[in-house]
């Protein structure tokens, strides 16, 4: 078993994700069971993949009608949770709550500086978004934010709007 996995599951073990700090139902370190008694089986996704033994794609559930997907480690634990945001996607359902601090998928790249802090990577434009990422109280939250407004056959898209949201366990 690889040390990052152990160190994942001693800190979510033992200190779990702090109910002040975390809004959303599910944590990072719940178990799959729990994960699937508030959204019900999912829909499996991608496959785990291997090159030269090495994993570069992992298999993930999909939930569209509460527009999040969640990864899972060996141990059937929440080990990633992606949230869908502004991006009209006909099938999904956008999540409208509180995720953890406070921060909901309707705020702007303002927002999120003035409640995570300045981020500790920014990535360079791709197309009409960029990713930023934020490190707090051993979650790293990741969004790809669109950096420019636009209009396509689904509706407008604004400016500095979280196109998606990732939340990863951090050191």
């Amino acid at each position: 078993m690889k040390i990052s996995k152990l160190v994942f599951l001693l800190l979510f073990f033992i200190f779990g994700c702090d109910s002040l700090t975390w809004q959303y139902p599910i944590k990072l370190g719940d178990s799959k069971e729990k994960v699937q008694s508030i959204l019900g089986s999912g829909e499996l996704q991608g496959k785990n993949d291997l090159i030269s033994g090495r994993l570069i794609s992992k298999e993930f559930y999909t939930y569209p009608k509460s527009g999040v997907s969640i990864t899972y480690n060996d141990f059937d634990r929440v080990e990633k949770i992606t949230f869908e945001g502004n991006y009209h996607r006909r099938d999904w359902i956008s999540y409208n709550g509180k995720i953890v601090f406070g921060i909901d998928l309707d705020m702007k790249l303002n927002d999120l500086n003035r409640i995570l802090g300045e981020p500790i990577n920014v990535s360079e434009q791709v197309f009409q978004a960029a990713n930023f990422s934020w490190k707090k109280d051993g979650i790293l939250i990741e969004c790809e934010i669109w950096m420019e407004s636009f209009e396509d056959y689904a509706g407008k898209v604004e400016k500095d709007t979280i196109r998606f949201m990732e939340l990863i366990p951090s050191i």
